[in-house]
């Protein structure tokens, strides 16, 4: 009978040679990377653009010089003689 130790390949055998493949762990820690870099320029926008946009509460006397001169007047003008659809449009 032929023992098991008999029939082993002897010690001249190579064995296969692995390629290296990309590590997995290492291509979802670049997704990561680029999810973390994009929300932080998101919030670095938004807050940039919170902070820009500060409130004068003292007022603009040009814009407020401005506006008035689209401020509502009163009509004095006879309107009788328009069309009823006319003076209707004028009430509103």
């Amino acid at each position: 009978m032929i023992s098991k130790r008999n029939s082993m390949p002897n010690s001249d055998c190579q064995l296969p040679i692995l390629k290296p493949v990309a590590d997995k762990s290492a291509i979802g820690n670049w997704k990561s990377a680029v999810i973390v870099l994009s929300l932080t320029l998101i919030m670095g926008l938004i807050t940039t653009t919170l902070t820009a946009q500060k409130p004068d509460s003292a007022g603009d006397p040009e814009l407020a010089k401005k506006i008035a001169r689209f401020a509502p007047t009163t009509l004095t003008a006879d309107v009788s003689k328009l069309p009823a659809k006319d003076r209707q449009a004028l009430d509103k």
